[in-house]
């Protein structure tokens, strides 16, 4: 295929016909073979052109040099002229400074220019008008005789202004082609490496040209503008065209597909934000690029109002910023391939603010994503990192800005909802590892005790994420890209440049790891607020990023600004509008700085909340609905279906703020509301109100604070502020020492202050706290022993008393006796044991009696009067009355059947508890016993017998064992052993064992 070829026969004359015959041409040789004669210009070292150029003639790139023509250069060609690439040309154009190619004297129809490619041109935003050349040459037709004369046929022979050949590489973008004869041309060998993508072409004799027309390949030429929003002219009229031509201006095989719609076509825009620059509206709702402070809000409007459209040509990319960014980078990925599908286009251009700049450096670097994007603008990017974070990554601390004071307060929340106990320990152990991604790689810590330097990474928290970054491969990426970085500078130092700190901690110098709050050192004098640099060295800088690590990155162009951190993306909005489209912005959108003052309001579970603003605007949640408000201009509210759920109102007017809230369950709450203001010199103070009370499922609450003239917040004046007193009050049948010895009766009384809300509930808990229940009615405590109850009262504002505590004593059971023989005094022994392991005193009277007039003669409790009528003539020999804490009474009467030295035989003949006589039967001791001179027992013997129990033992002294025996039965009356050595024996027990009676609710039973 030799380009457009119209076939006609002509009759010449004899001496053209002859020499046609003997001499047949080489179509495309003759059309794409340079000059025989010598370069007028040639080029055997590597070579940049600026500026204007021009080119006379023959000019030659030698094969293995590289031609650079860098942005805003203008290349004339005088009369017919050529540039022959045998090497590589390399031409760096930008949408704003073009490289133009033009004929030197545009009125002369007959001058022509042609670039061609034997080896490889790569070419960015070219203005390319008055190139190329069509001629007709005549050729006789091959192997056709019909006479002395030959078929001869006129052939169209093709130049382009730009052109590949021999196995040549063409790579165009950005391209306007007008006014040329021919636009670009290729050979047979090189159309499969000739690609011209979102160009424009427009009053052109010919637009693209390839000598190529048969087979299923073809040169890629998408994505251009062909004079039409349909594509390239189709052919239509059989005059015009041949049978084979599909387009008037594009010979040859060719992928024409996803044309551009319009002239004024431009790269979609993905616009990436900083870190905390992307928030959701609700737990299922997409993700949005800062609602709260409205950072990007106005380069977003100046691009939409300026040719961009939200949706089809401009798309944010709100990330989950507390990822790592590669991470990040990855999901970047899939956004940018979306976009491309979506727009049916090849590259973006990418916009990215601060921490937002290294996620696009990791895709186009790590990830490879350079080919998709054409253009890339850094705003405030910390490229080698920023002290500043430095602060958060070892100390959980922000800085002194209203963003900084609000970024705490998230992150506190966030702490707090997710069981951390401090931020520091949130950012590290959840971790939250973008925080460390923002840490320098370079030395900015200084020892306070030698005022030196540390070498990095020596004792400091590394930054691999960024290492990897600034790595030869990763930025050897960038280098396809067009890049421009916009840095900041505001007019005071004001920027953290270097730290100054003590010296590491001695749990990181043992484990790297160790997770160490201020493990590389604390900045020196960091907790003096009120005066000294609290080890902040400052420089110049956006008072968040120095301008150095903003600075040192390879960028085609770095464009200084005069703004803080935050306002760059407003402050940068036509300047990155005129690098992305080539020209300035016709649409001027209103100023959206970064508010001054913010009004933060923090729910902390469980209980969501809605704002009424003192004109009666509502944000947060419809408790009625379930919808959201959002009737404040600015606010933002997270929804209430998010785990960290807060409002910020920004700018917020002076007056009354209502906060009412919904129970989302059962359990303490607390609202925090912040105002934070921010003043002339960037430096902001907060000041908070809080709110607690307890919440149940579904009950609604009001709360207000103000805002006064200062725009400070306070609770209101005429507020309740003031918690209700709960009393308590006892009743039931008491003993001794407080102690109750029955059921005890409770009634809690909750009285409110004088105007206050009232009471709302009181609340009591019996098990520590673990249940607590809402009081009603008076509680009866049945539970013997120490009982807590715990109460509290809350009014209907949310004040909540202090936990009170309430101590119960309860003692319903009289103490109980075990009756045994002493070994020491040789007496009958009287032990008290009580439930509740109560000290129990014992109180012992030998022949009670009573005179005549019933009065007692000796201590002794009353139910002994009574019994005294009933058995005067059978009183006892001895009463043994025992005493608990709690003042019950266990009074046990005893008959003496036998005592005398070395023999006991003791019968009891009732038990009365408190009074209450259980009378007895057939419950008796006896014990026997002999001491030798040396006090030890030579005899010891005992039977011991009630209704269910019968014992009977022996000391044998030279066994020292006890026996009990087989067969019980009563001891002899003497000091013998009752030949016991031949009685049968049931148990032999190590030493000299005692039985004894125990008493138990009225009955006796026996034990050893």
């Amino acid at each position: 295929m030799s380009g457009r070829r119209i076939s006609k026969r002509y009759f010449l004359v004899f001496f053209l016909v002859f020499s046609l015959v003997f001499s047949p041409i080489d179509l495309f040789f003759l059309a794409n073979s340079s000059s025989a004669e010598a370069a007028d210009l040639m080029i055997e070292a590597d070579t940049e052109w600026s500026g204007v150029q021009t080119i006379s003639g023959y000019a030659s790139v030698a094969s293995g040099i590289t031609l650079t023509i860098k942005k805003g250069a203008v290349i004339e060609f005088e009369g017919q002229s050529t540039l022959d690439v045998s090497g590589s040309l390399v031409v760096e154009g930008t949408p704003s400074e073009p490289v133009v190619f033009r004929k030197k004297n545009s009125g002369n129809p007959d001058d022509s220019y042609s670039i061609t490619s034997s080896g490889n041109i790569y070419a960015r935003n070219i203005d390319v008008s008055g190139g190329g050349s069509i001629s007709e040459v005549f050729m006789v037709e091959k192997n056709r005789q019909r006479s002395f004369f030959q078929y001869v046929n006129a052939f169209w022979m093709y130049s382009g202004a730009f052109g590949a050949q021999g196995g040549g590489t063409l790579d165009i973008e950005g391209a306007n082609f007008h006014d040329n004869a021919l636009a670009v041309y290729t050979d047979q060998d090189s159309y499969d490496k000739t690609k011209v993508w979102r160009s424009k072409f427009s009053g052109n004799t010919f637009d693209f040209v390839s000598a190529y027309n048969s087979g299923a390949d073809s040169s890629d030429i998408r994505y251009n503008w062909w004079e039409s929003a349909d594509g390239p002219e189709l052919c239509i009229n059989p005059d015009e065209c041949e049978p084979w031509q599909t387009y008037k201006k594009v010979l040859g095989k060719a992928d024409v597909s996803d044309w551009a719609r319009g002239e004024n076509f431009k790269d979609p825009v993905v616009v990436i934000p900083g870190i905390m620059g992307s928030w959701k509206m609700t737990q299922k709702s997409d993700l949005e690029l800062d609602p709260v402070l409205g950072t990007y809000d106005e380069l977003l409007e100046t691009l939409d109002e300026n040719g961009y459209t939200l949706g089809t040509s401009l798309f944010p990319f709100p990330y989950e910023w507390h990822y790592s960014n590669i991470e990040s980078a990855k999901l970047l990925r899939t956004k940018i391939d979306e976009v491309k599908a979506q727009t049916k286009w090849p590259r973006v251009d990418v916009v990215a603010h601060s921490m937002g700049g290294l996620i696009a450096r990791e895709y186009i670097g790590t990830l490879d994503g350079g080919s998709s994007v054409d253009q890339l603008i850094t705003l405030g990017t910390p490229h080698d990192g920023s002290p500043k974070s430095y602060l958060t990554w070892e100390g959980g601390d922000f800085g002194v800005k209203l963003r900084d004071f609000l970024l705490e307060k998230i992150f506190q929340q966030e702490a707090e909802e997710n069981g951390y106990q401090s931020i520091f320990e949130y950012i590290r152990k959840a971790p939250i590892p973008s925080v460390k991604e923002l840490l320098p790689v370079y030395s900015y810590l200084r020892d306070k005790e030698s005022d030196v330097l540390r070498t990095y990474p020596n004792l400091y928290p590394t930054n691999t994420f960024l290492q990897n970054l600034k790595t030869a491969t990763n930025i050897n990426r960038l280098i396809p890209v067009a890049f421009t970085n916009v840095v900041g500078k505001t007019n005071d130092n004001d920027t953290i440049e270097k730290i100054r700190v003590d010296g590491a901690s001695i749990e990181l110098l043992s484990d790297p790891e160790a997770i160490v709050l201020w493990g590389h050192g604390k900045p020196d004098g960091y907790d003096d607020l009120l005066g000294g640099d609290r080890g902040l060295e400052l420089g110049i800088g956006d008072g968040t990023v120095p301008i150095d690590s903003a600075k040192n990155i390879t960028a085609d162009e770095t464009i200084e600004i005069e703004s803080n951190h935050s306002d760059l993306p407003s402050a940068a909005a036509k300047t990155a509008f005129r690098i992305l489209a080539g020209s300035d912005v016709v649409s001027t959108v209103p100023s959206l700085s970064i508010p001054t003052s913010l009004l933060l309001f923090m729910p902390f579970s469980p209980i969501d909340v809605q704002v009424v603003s003192p004109s009666g605007k509502r944000v947060g949640k419809n408790f009625e609905t379930g919808e959201i408000f959002s009737e404040i201009e600015g606010a933002y509210y997270t929804g209430y279906d998010t785990p960290n759920e807060f409002i910020t109102i920004p700018n917020p007017e002076q007056g009354e703020y209502k906060i009412l809230t919904q129970g989302t369950g059962a359990g303490d709450y607390r609202i925090e509301a912040v105002s934070i203001q921010e003043d002339a010199d960037g430096k902001a103070e907060e000041k908070v109100a809080t709110f607690s009370g307890t919440a149940e499922m579904g009950k609604e609450n009001e709360n207000r604070v103000e805002i006064d003239e200062t725009g400070g917040v306070v609770v209101a004046d005429d507020q309740d502020k003031v918690a209700p007193i709960t009393m308590a009050a006892l009743s039931g049948a008491t003993g001794s020492d407080n102690w109750y010895i029955g059921d005890a009766v409770v009634t809690l009384t909750a009285t409110d202050n004088e105007g206050g809300s009232g009471v709302e509930k009181t609340e009591y808990s019996l098990d520590n706290g673990t249940t607590w229940n809402i009081y009603a009615n008076p509680l009866t405590i049945t539970q013997e022993g120490t009982n807590i109850i715990q109460y509290f009262s809350t009014d209907k504002q949310g004040n909540k008393e202090e936990t009170k505590t309430e101590t119960v004593k309860i003692d319903k059971t009289a103490p109980e006796a075990k009756i045994t023989f002493n070994p020491i005094t040789q007496k009958l022994d009287i032990i008290g044991a009580d439930n509740l392991s109560q000290n129990v005193s014992v109180v012992i009277i030998a022949k009670p009696e009573m005179n005549v007039s019933g009065k007692k003669v000796k201590k002794i409790k009353p139910w002994f009067s009574r019994w005294f009528q009933k058995n005067r003539k059978n009183l006892p020999d001895m009463l043994a009355t025992l005493t608990d804490a709690a003042g019950h009474t266990t009074s046990i009467a005893f008959e003496k059947a036998k005592d005398r030295n070395g023999y006991l035989f003791m019968r009891m003949k009732s038990v009365a508890y408190d009074e209450s006589e259980v009378m007895l039967s057939d419950a008796a001791v006896q014990y026997k016993w002999r001491i030798d001179r040396k006090h030890l027992y030579r005899l010891f013997a005992s039977h011991l017998g009630t209704v269910s129990t019968d014992i009977e033992s022996h000391y044998i002294p030279k066994r020292n064992e006890t026996w009990i025996m087989e067969r019980p039965r009563d001891l002899a009356d003497d000091e013998k052993d009752d030949e016991s050595e031949r009685r049968p024996v049931r148990k032999r027990l190590s030493g000299m064992v005692i039985p004894y009676l125990q008493t138990g609710k009225g009955s006796i039973t026996g034990g050893y």
